[in-house]
């Protein structure tokens, strides 16, 4: 995987809002995987198990907890 996209990803800044969600968690590993510097910024998982857990993504990116609707928290991560 290192080569595909002519490495685009490597390295790169991404913030994926819903992280912790079924299409989050594909997102999140595949850009983990391209080499990108992920941070994530969701709500808690609501399944018991989640993808997001069972994939173990939390120790691979930076992981924030958080509602999007509150509006200085996202400014922070988005800083």
């Amino acid at each position: 995987m290192n080569n595909l996209f002519n490495n685009i990803y490597k390295d790169k800044k991404v913030l994926i809002t819903g992280h912790t969600g079924f299409k989050g968690s594909w997102l999140t590993l595949w850009l983990n995987k391209l080499g990108a510097d992920v941070t994530g910024y969701a709500l808690k998982a609501n399944t018991d198990p989640s993808l997001f857990e069972l994939l173990k993504l939390k120790n691979n990116i930076n992981h924030i907890e958080a509602d999007i609707r509150d509006a200085e928290s996202i400014e922070r991560a988005i800083k």
